[in-house]
C-alpha cells in the first residue's frame, strides 16, 4: 500500500510540474505575438487621447526668450491670480495653482528650527575639537607624546553639493496718487498766490412737513364680495349697514335688505335637517380689522360652520343629521324620525322656537382666507323655521400722506451764485 502511494505521488507531481510548464510557454507565445501588435498602437495620435495635455505647449515658455526674459512680474501676476481664482473642475488643471499656493505660502506655514543650541551638534562638535583627552578618558592612547591621535592631511579633495532654496513672499501691488488739486473758478487770482476774497462758513436746513388724512378703522369692508357668491340650498347671503361704523355679513334666510321674517322660508310641516353651503370671495384679508360671531337666529335648531370650523352649535352637538328613534308602545315597538346632534337620537330637536341669539363677540378673523370662503347652515327644522347668522366686520380705512418742503436755503443759494 506504501508503495502505491508513494508512485501515485511521483505521478501526480509530474502531471503539475508538465502542467505548469505547458502554462509557462503558452503565456511566452502569447506575448511574443502581440509585442509587435501592442508596440504599432503606441502612437503621439493615441498617446494625446489618453495623457491628458499630451503635446500641448504650455504658454509661459514665451516669458523665457532665450534667458533674457524678465519673469519677476510674470511670476507676481501668477501668484495673485492663483490667490483668488476658484479651483479647476478638472483635477489635472488644477494642480497648477496648487502648486503656486503652496510655494506662495510655504515661509509662513513651514515650521521653523533654531540648531544653534542643539545638544548632538554641540557635543559633536566638542568630540571633535578635543578628540585627544577623549579618547585617553576611554583608555585608548594618551595625551602628548602618548597619543595615539594623529593629524592626517587629506590629499583627496571633499565632495560638496550646493542646495538651494527659495523663500517667496505674497507681493500686492498698491497706488497712491500724490499731488494739489486745483479748482479755478471767477474768484481765482491770476496775478499772485494772494487775493482779497474772503470765505465764510454758513449752515441752512431744508424740512419738509408731512400731513396724513384717513386711517383707522370703519371703511366700507370692500374686499368682502358678495356679488358673485353662490348658494348651494337655501337663503342668500348680503353685506350691509350695521350700528356706528360697523357692517354685518349676513347669510341664510334673509330678506333682500337683510332682515328677518319669522317662518318666511319654511312653513309647513317637514320633521327635517336642511343644510345650505354659501361661497362668497374676500380680497386682502389683511385689510380687515374684525370679523365676529354677532347674532344666530334659529327656528328649530342650528349649527354654523366658517371654512370648515365649527363655530355654533345650538344643541352643543358636533353636526345635525337625520336618525331613527324607536320606543316601546302598548303594542310593541313604535319608530320616529328624529334628529342626532352627533351623539344622541331624539325628537326634542324638532322643538325650538324662535331666537335672537347675541354672541357678542366671537372673533373669527383668523378663520378667513384670501380667496374663497365657505359658510355651512344646518337647519333642524319640526314644522316651521328660519336659520340666520350675522358676522359683525370692521376695515382699516387707507391714509393718505402728503409732503410740502420748507426751504431756508434760498437766500444762501442766491448769494453764492
Amino acid at each position: 500500500m506504501r508503495v502505491i502511494v508513494a508512485v501515485l505521488s511521483g505521478l501526480m507531481v509530474g502531471i503539475a510540474a508538465a502542467g505548469t510548464d505547458q502554462a509557462f510557454q503558452a503565456g511566452k507565445t502569447l506575448g511574443a505575438g502581440s509585442r509587435q501588435q501592442a508596440a504599432s498602437q503606441i502612437s503621439a495620435g493615441s498617446a494625446a487621447g489618453k495623457v491628458p495635455s499630451y503635446g500641448a505647449s504650455a504658454p509661459e515658455t514665451n516669458y523665457f526668450q532665450g534667458g533674457r526674459g524678465e519673469l519677476s512680474g510674470h511670476g507676481i501676476t501668477k501668484m495673485q491670480t492663483c490667490a483668488t481664482a476658484t479651483p479647476d473642475s478638472d483635477p489635472i488643471k488644477r494642480q497648477e495653482c496648487e502648486a503656486v499656493n503652496f510655494l506662495a505660502r510655504n515661509p509662513n506655514v513651514r515650521p521653523q528650527f533654531d540648531l544653534s543650541n542643539n545638544p548632538m551638534f554641540d557635543r559633536a562638535k566638542n568630540i571633535r575639537n578635543n578628540a585627544e583627552n577623549i579618547f585617553a578618558s576611554l583608555g585608548v592612547g594618551g595625551t602628548g607624546s602618548s597619543t595615539q591621535c594623529v593629524p592626517r592631511t587629506i590629499t583627496t579633495p571633499a565632495q560638496y553639493s550646493t542646495d538651494t532654496c527659495s523663500s517667496i513672499r505674497e507681493v500686492g501691488e498698491q497706488q497712491c496718487t500724490m499731488g494739489r488739486v486745483i479748482n479755478i473758478d471767477t474768484d481765482a487770482n491770476f496775478q499772485c498766490d494772494k487775493n482779497i476774497n474772503a470765505y465764510e462758513t454758513l449752515k441752512c436746513r431744508k424740512t419738509y412737513d408731512v400731513s396724513c388724512t384717513g386711517g383707522g378703522t370703519g371703511c366700507s369692508p370692500s374686499g368682502i364680495d358678495t356679488s358673485s357668491a353662490t348658494i348651494s340650498g337655501f337663503g342668500r347671503i348680503l353685506l350691509h349697514r350695521a350700528d356706528g361704523s360697523y357692517w354685518f355679513l349676513s347669510a341664510g334666510t334673509i330678506m333682500p335688505d337683510g332682515s328677518w321674517v319669522n317662518n318666511s322660508h319654511f312653513g309647513g310641516y317637514f320633521n327635517n335637517v336642511f343644510q345650505s353651503d354659501i361661497y362668497f370671495n374676500i380680497t386682502n384679508k389683511a385689510n380687515i380689522a374684525t370679523f365676529f360671531l354677532d347674532q344666530v337666529l334659529y327656528d328649530d335648531n342650528i349649527a354654523i360652520w366658517l371654512n370648515g370650523r365649527l363655530v355654533f352649535h345650538s344643541a352643543g352637538g358636533s353636526d345635525f343629521f337625520m336618525c331613527t328613534v324607536t320606543e316601546m308602545g302598548d303594542w310593541g315597538p313604535v319608530s320616529y324620525s328624529g334628529v342626532s346632534n352627533g351623539s344622541v337620537c331624539s325628537t326634542s330637536f324638532f322643538e325650538g322656537g324662535s331666537n335672537i341669539y347675541s354672541y357678542g363677540g366671537a372673533e373669527l378673523k383668523h378663520l378667513l382666507r384670501d380667496g374663497s370662503n365657505h359658510i355651512r347652515i344646518k337647519l333642524v327644522v319640526g314644522r316651521n323655521g328660519d336659520g340666520i347668522v350675522r358676522f359683525k366686520t370692521l376695515a382699516y380705512c387707507p391714509m393718505n400722506c402728503s409732503a410740502t418742503l420748507r426751504d431756508n436755503c434760498a437766500a444762501l443759494e442766491a448769494r453764492s451764485r
